[in-house]
């Protein structure tokens, strides 16, 4: 009995240490999992609002999406009964002449969480979510939200409030907010990755806008002034903390509208004239500038030790299955040399 019960104990502990050695894979590939599931859903609503308005324009069609009646998708999305679609479009794009002409008054630190937002309670959607955010040299499709709350940006990125809605336009800069990784999940964890010219993909509920890397710097928290609209400009700025598991800096990438990549469908573009003149214009704004200490060693040795963890996580397993095999192999040895023995 007591042998048992230490072979079970030992095979507990191997499960438990090939456990903890493989879950910051399994958290990460959970997190995208999430992610491409909420995208993924956002799209669909997407598609059965363009295709429920282009039914109401014409008056033609008795279904809607893949031969689903459109009394089914209304009541999967029942925003779409009352038109909210041109309406929220309408109200993002009076918000955004607002916080403009009022000068952006209350505007705070994301990881203040107390930021006056536009509620999107009254245009009966399910979520939060308004669209998505990629990157390919970041690697990340994440779902977008209004609201810069800790639930939110666990979630994955936000918009900050009193910063423009991501709908594009005239004075404005949309400023989404992201954790440099949570809980396993990279969300802006590789934001170092990014350079000048890299281009920065934004799907809203209308449309899919392109945004052009021109400015990266690290600011200080309280430098809110930094983040702020410019003048004539639409932009895109993403907002992490810095250095990489640290709180004290403000990671900062000002991105500006850019019409090539879209029909040129590009990743990266050349950056042009406009985009340092814009860049001069955002660094004599910035406040004080902090020195710049790279985060990359310690996300890399963090990649490695994953990878190690892996390993060592692959390798226990093997461990564990040889000795079980062994095991049962010395019980069949043992049945087999006592019915030879107890054969007359």
């Amino acid at each position: 009995m007591l042998k048992k019960i230490i072979k079970a104990a030992a095979v507990l502990i191997f499960l438990a240490g090939a456990a903890v050695l493989i879950y910051p894979w399994a958290r990460e590939m959970y997190g995208a999992w999430q992610d491409e599931q909420l995208v993924e859903e956002f799209e669909k609503m997407k598609s059965a609002g363009n295709e429920q308005t282009d039914q109401s324009e014409t008056g033609e069609g008795q279904e809607a999406g893949e031969g689903q009646p459109v009394e089914e998708e209304e009541e999967r999305f029942p925003e779409l009964t009352q038109g909210s679609f041109p309406r929220l479009r309408a109200d993002m794009e009076a918000y955004n002449r607002e916080i403009y002409e009022n000068g952006q008054t209350g505007l705070q630190d994301a990881w203040n969480y107390e930021q006056e937002v536009f509620s999107l309670e009254e245009y009966d959607l399910d979520s939060d979510v308004i669209g998505y955010l990629e990157s390919d040299a970041m690697d990340i499709c994440l779902p977008l939200y209004v609201g810069a709350s800790s639930e939110h940006l666990a979630q994955g990125a936000a918009v900050l409030g009193q910063t423009s809605m991501p709908i594009g336009g005239g004075n404005t800069n949309c400023v989404i907010a992201g954790h440099r990784g949570w809980r396993g999940t990279p969300m802006f964890r590789d934001i170092e990755a990014l350079r000048e010219g890299d281009v920065i993909w934004i799907t809203n509920l209308w449309e899919r806008l392109a945004y052009r890397v021109v400015r990266i710097t690290v600011i200080t928290p309280d430098d809110i002034d930094a983040v702020k609209i410019v003048e004539g400009q639409d932009m895109l700025t993403l907002f992490t903390c810095h250095p990489y598991t640290k709180n004290y800096q403000r990671y900062v990438v000002y991105c500006t509208r850019t019409y090539d990549a879209v029909y040129g469908e590009t990743e990266q573009e050349a950056p042009e004239e406009s985009d340092r003149e814009l860049s001069g214009l955002l660094d004599e704004r910035q406040g004080e500038h902090p020195d710049f200490v790279s985060s990359g060693e310690s996300i890399e040795r963090e990649r490695i030790l994953s990878y190690v963890g892996a390993a060592g996580a692959a390798v226990l397993l093997v461990i564990l299955a040889v000795l079980l095999a062994l095991t049962s192999d010395r019980k069949k040895k043992r049945r087999k040399k006592r019915r030879n023995n107890s054969t007359p």
